[in-house]
């Protein structure tokens, strides 16, 4: 069985730390460098709370209108 060895970090001060990186060497991993977060890179997140706002704004009283609102953003 193979065994995958590659390694993902996003430029987080523990994932630069030199331990990481020699552990990485020592195993022979490849690394697949990934931009670090930022809001324009995650839409979704605008929407989830634009979704939130607006369902707290229309004030359900039950599941089903809740469900509904979020059905109609």
């Amino acid at each position: 069985m193979a065994v995958n060895k590659t390694a993902m970090r996003d430029g987080a001060p523990c994932h630069r730390s030199k331990v990481v990186s020699e552990y990485l060497w020592t195993n022979q991993m490849k690394v697949l460098d990934w931009p670090r977060n930022s809001p324009n890179r995650k839409p979704t997140e605008n929407l989830w709370s634009y979704m939130k706002n607006y369902a707290a704004e229309k004030q359900q009283s039950c599941d089903k209108e809740f469900v509904t609102a979020i059905k109609k953003i």
